[in-house]
C-alpha cells in the first residue's frame, strides 16, 4: 500500500507539474478515457474522439484527424499543436503519444499526454481516490448456495428486493464467466488456512442489468448444527476501475514522461538514498537501470556553477518545509549540457520530520533559449538610438526605452501606463488612431506616420513606423509598436535644398541663356578662329542645356516614393516614346514588338527612362541610319522591356552606372541619363540588366512589376 501510494502521489506530482492530463482512445468503439478528467482541461467531458472535435478549431481538425490516422496506418509516434475552444475563448494544447498494439487489447489503442501550452501554466490535476461508502450486504446461504438470508443494504447496494433473493441460488446472481473462480470459495469451507475469512473478487449481476465487481468474505455461520455459511459481499466496482485506471495510468506514464522529456525521482532523506524512475534517466541520458542511486551521483551530474544553489534549495525545502523549486544545469552522461527546472514536496512521517522528497524534473533548454533571446531584443531595444513604444489597445503605453524617455523629458516610470495622446497634438493623436485603424483592418503596407513632439530641446519632428502585434489565433489583444527616427534636421536639410536648387536653376537658366545667345552671334564672325571657338562654345553650352533639362524632366526619380507608382499600359508608353524619337529622328528605324495592352505598375517618370534609352541609343550610333528595336513581353509577375541597338554598345564605365549604380572617383558619367533611367527602374520596383547585342550594340533589359489585379 506505502508503494502505491507514493506511486500515485509521484504521477499526481508529475502531472500537477506538467499541466497535463493523460488520455486512451479506442479508434473502432469511439471511445475515449481521460485523466484525469477533461473537464477542467477541454471545458467538458469528453469520452469519444466524436466529442473532443466539436471543441477543436474548425481550421485544425483535418490536421488532427490526418496525423492519428497516419499514425494508426504506421504505428509511429506523434506530436500535435492545435487549438480548442472552450468558452468562446481559443487555447493551444499540444498532445504527444503513441500507438498502443497488445493482443489481450484487441484492437489497437492511442495514448497520449495533452498539455495546455497557452500561458504555459501547469494545471493541477489529482488523482480522486473513490472511497467505499456503501455497507456490506450478509447473506446467510445453505451447503448448495440457496440463499436462506438476506439483509436489507440489498436493495440499496445491489438493487433487488429481499423477496426476490430469498430462496435463489447465489450462483444465478454470478456473471457466469467469473462463476467456476468464485463458488469454490463461496460454498467451501469458508476459512483458509491461517483461519481467517475466505475472500474473492468476482462479477455480480446488478438488479438493473448492469454488471458489478463484489468482494465477498465467507465464513462459517458459527452453529455447530448446520453447515451454512455467511457471506458479507461489498460493491467494489468503483475501487476495480480506480485500480484498472491506475494500471493504465502506470503503462501510460513512461510514454507521456518521455513525450513531455520529465522525470520522476524521490530522495529517502535519512537513508541518502536517491530513487530514479526510468524516465529521470532518460532526461539525464543515463542507462536505463543505470543510476547509481545516491545523491552524490546526482550531484556529480549537476554543473558545477549551480549545484551550490541545488543544495540551497534542498535545504530550504527540508529544514523549512519550502516547495522545492530550482533552475539549474546538467552534465549528461552523453556530454551535453541542459538545463533543467525541478520541483518537488516534501514527505514527513507522523512526528512531522522530513522522511523523502518526491520530484520531477523537466528539461527546458529551449525554453532558456527562448528566454536568452528575448533578453537580448529587450537589450536592443533599450539601447536604440532612436525612441520605442509599445502601446495596449486602449493607446496606454506598455513599454517604452530610454531614448523616448529622453525625448518627452520624463522618465520610463512615468511614462508607462499614460497615454500617447497625452504627448501629442490632438490633430497627430487623432492621424495615430486612424493609422492603426487601419492596420486593423489589415492595410499592413501603411506609411510612415509624421508626428511632432514637444521635447525638451524644443518642438521636434518624428517620422514613426508602427505595426500591430499580437496572435489572434490565441485571441490576445493587439499591441501597437512604435519605432520613431527624428526627422527635424533632414526636414530642414531638404528645405534649405530646395530652395538651393532652385537658385541654382533660376540662375544658370539665366546666365546660359547669356552664353548661348553670345556664342551663337560670333559664330557669324569673320575670324574663323573666333568662329570655332564661339561653336565650342555653344556645343557645351547646349549639352550644359540639355544636361539641365534632363535634371529637371527627372526630378521625381530621384526620389523613392510609393505614391508616385501608377498602373500604367506600357504599349502606349512604347508608342509614345517611338512616334515622338521618329519625328526627332527621321533617319533612325525603330522596330517594336509587343501586344496592344501591357499592364504594369511603374513610376511616373517610367516613359521619360524609355524615351532616353530609345534617344541614347539613336544619338551615340555609329551608324548613319541607326536601328533600334524594342520588345515587350509579359512573364508571370513582371513586364520586361528590351531596348536593343546595333551602336558601339556601351562602355564598361557606362554599364557600370546601369547595373551597380556606382561609379569611381577617377570616372564619372558625361550626362544623367543613364543614372536616371536606373533611379526610375529601381522606383518602380524592378531590375535592370545590360548585355551586349549581337553582332555589335547593347540590349539593355528593364523588368518592373506586372499588375497584380
Amino acid at each position: 500500500m506505502v508503494d502505491q501510494s507514493l506511486d500515485s502521489y509521484r504521477l499526481e506530482l508529475a502531472l500537477e507539474n506538467l499541466g497535463a492530463v493523460l488520455w486512451e482512445w479506442d479508434p473502432e468503439t469511439d471511445t475515449a478515457v481521460t485523466h484525469p478528467s477533461a473537464d477542467g482541461f477541454f471545458g467538458r467531458d469528453i469520452s469519444s474522439f466524436d466529442e473532443l472535435s466539436e471543441i477543436i478549431h474548425p481550421e485544425d481538425r483535418e490536421q488532427v484527424v490526418e496525423t492519428l490516422e497516419s499514425s494508426l496506418e504506421t504505428g509511429a509516434s506523434f506530436n500535435i499543436e492545435f487549438r480548442i475552444l472552450v468558452d468562446d475563448e481559443v487555447q493551444v494544447i499540444e498532445t504527444r503519444g503513441s500507438i498502443r498494439r497488445e493482443p489481450e487489447m484487441g484492437s489497437p489503442r492511442v495514448v497520449g499526454i495533452a498539455t495546455d501550452i497557452t500561458e504555459r501554466k501547469r494545471r493541477e490535476t489529482e488523482f480522486q481516490t473513490i472511497v467505499e461508502q456503501s455497507s456490506d450486504v450478509i447473506a446467510v446461504v445453505d451447503d448448495t448456495g440457496v440463499i436462506e438470508y438476506v439483509s436489507p443494504a440489498v436493495r440499496r447496494v445491489f438493487g433487488y428486493e429481499t423477496d426476490e433473493i430469498l430462496g435463489a441460488n447465489i450462483s444465478d446472481l454470478i456473471y457466469p464467466p467469473d462463476r467456476d473462480d468464485a463458488l469454490p470459495v463461496l460454498l467451501g469451507s469458508g476459512m483458509t488456512d491461517k483461519n481467517s475469512p475466505e475472500r474473492v473478487e468476482y462479477r455480480l449481476r446488478h438488479g438493473d442489468g448492469s454488471v458489478r465487481w463484489v468482494e465477498s468474505r465467507v465464513s462459517p455461520r458459527g452453529d455447530a448444527m448446520s453447515s451454512n455459511l455467511v457471506i458479507n459481499t461489498r460493491d467494489i466496482t468503483e475501487r476495480v476501475e480506480v485500480e484498472q485506471n491506475l494500471k493504465r495510468a502506470d503503462e501510460s506514464r513512461s510514454l507521456a514522461l518521455e513525450a513531455s522529456q520529465a522525470g520522476i525521482w524521490d530522495w529517502e532523506i535519512g537513508s541518502e538514498r536517491v530513487n530514479w524512475h526510468s524516465s529521470c534517466e532518460r532526461v539525464f541520458r543515463v542507462p536505463e537501470g543505470g543510476f547509481e542511486g545516491t545523491y552524490e551521483a546526482f550531484a556529480r551530474r549537476v554543473h558545477d556553477d549551480d549545484l551550490p544553489a541545488v543544495e540551497a534549495a534542498i535545504n530550504r525545502t527540508v529544514n523549512e518545509g519550502e516547495p522545492y523549486h530550482v533552475d539549474y544545469r546538467i552534465i549528461r552522461d552523453d556530454g551535453v549540457e541542459r538545463w533543467i527546472t525541478a520541483r518537488g514536496k516534501v514527505l514527513s512521517d507522523s512526528s512531522g520530520n522530513p522522511t523523502r522528497l518526491l520530484g520531477v524534473v523537466i528539461d527546458i533548454t529551449e525554453q532558456k533559449e527562448r528566454e536568452q533571446e528575448l533578453k537580448q531584443y529587450e537589450r536592443i531595444v533599450e539601447t536604440a538610438p532612436d525612441p520605442i513604444y509599445v502601446l495596449d489597445e486602449t493607446g496606454d503605453f506598455t513599454l517604452v526605452n530610454e531614448a523616448l524617455a529622453a525625448a518627452v523629458g520624463c522618465s520610463k516610470e512615468e511614462l508607462i501606463g499614460t497615454s500617447i495622446g497625452d504627448q501629442l497634438e490632438s490633430a497627430d493623436a487623432e492621424e495615430s488612431l486612424q493609422r492603426i485603424m487601419a492596420l486593423s483592418d489589415e492595410e499592413s503596407d501603411s506609411p510612415p506616420l509624421d508626428l511632432t513632439l514637444s521635447t525638451p530641446d524644443g518642438t521636434r519632428d518624428y517620422e514613426v513606423n508602427i505595426a500591430l502585434s499580437g496572435d489572434d489565433q490565441r485571441g490576445d489583444a493587439p499591441r501597437t509598436v512604435g519605432v520613431a527616427r527624428d526627422v527635424t534636421d533632414i526636414k530642414e536639410h531638404k528645405r534649405r535644398l530646395s530652395v538651393m536648387d532652385r537658385v541654382l536653376r533660376h540662375n544658370i537658366r539665366n546666365k546660359l541663356n547669356i552664353i548661348l545667345a553670345h556664342s551663337n552671334f560670333l559664330t557669324e564672325y569673320p575670324d574663323q578662329d573666333i568662329q570655332n571657338r564661339a561653336e565650342t562654345i555653344l556645343e557645351a553650352g547646349e549639352s550644359l542645356e540639355s544636361l539641365s533639362e534632363s535634371a529637371r524632366r527627372f526630378k521625381a526619380s530621384t526620389h523613392p516614393n510609393q505614391s508616385s507608382i501608377r498602373t500604367t499600359n506600357v504599349a502606349d508608353c512604347v508608342t509614345h516614346v517611338v512616334d515622338e524619337a521618329q519625328r526627332q529622328f527621321p533617319h533612325a528605324t525603330i522596330r517594336v514588338h509587343q501586344e496592344a495592352e501591357v499592364w504594369a505598375e511603374v513610376h511616373e517618370a517610367f516613359e521619360l527612362a524609355l524615351t532616353e534609352l530609345v534617344e541614347n541609343a539613336i544619338r551615340h550610333s555609329d551608324r548613319s541610319a541607326p536601328t533600334v528595336e524594342i520588345t515587350v513581353e509579359k512573364h508571370e509577375s513582371t513586364v520586361s522591356v528590351q531596348v536593343s541597338d546595333d551602336g558601339p554598345g556601351l562602355t564598361d564605365m557606362e554599364q557600370n552606372v546601369v547595373l551597380e549604380g556606382e561609379e569611381t572617383a577617377l570616372e564619372h558619367g558625361s550626362g544623367l541619363g543613364l543614372w536616371l533611367v536606373r533611379w526610375t527602374i529601381a522606383n518602380s520596383g524592378g531590375t535592370i540588366d545590360v548585355r551586349n547585342n549581337d553582332p555589335t550594340g547593347t540590349v539593355v533589359e528593364a523588368r518592373v512589376p506586372r499588375d497584380s489585379s
